[in-house]
This record gives C-alpha cells, sequence and structure tokens, in this order.
C-alpha cells in the first residue's frame, strides 16, 4: 500500500514538472516571437523616419502573423 502512495507520488511529480516544462518552453517561444515582431516594428519606424521604403516588412509580418 505505501509503495502504491509512493509510486503515484512520483507519477504526479512528474507530471506537474512535465507541464512547468511545457509552460517555460511556451513561454520562451511566445518571448522570442513578440522580440521578432518588436524588431520588424522598429525597422519599420526607423526606415519611414529616413523616407525610405521598408522593402519585404509586410511580407515578413505576414508570415508572422500566420505563425
Amino acid at each position: 500500500m505505501l509503495e502504491l502512495i509512493w509510486e503515484s507520488g512520483k507519477t504526479i511529480f512528474g507530471w506537474i514538472s512535465e507541464m512547468k516544462k511545457n509552460k517555460r518552453e511556451i513561454n520562451k517561444d511566445t518571448s522570442i516571437f513578440l522580440s521578432e515582431i518588436s524588431d520588424l516594428l522598429d525597422d519599420t519606424a526607423k526606415k519611414l523616419a529616413l523616407n525610405q521604403y521598408p522593402h519585404d516588412n509586410c511580407a515578413q509580418m505576414k508570415v508572422l502573423s500566420d505563425n
């Protein structure tokens, strides 16, 4: 009986640990994604301020928004 409780506890702890790991990975991926959008918008603003057309930025934004 004690062994069953011990094994159940280990299994539950493993699930919780795995869920936390997955959440960290999702947060990391989201952070990278938002950083890419930020960089793209910053580049677009800088080019527009210099009266330059931000070539290919719209296509890049479309790809990012589709993802």
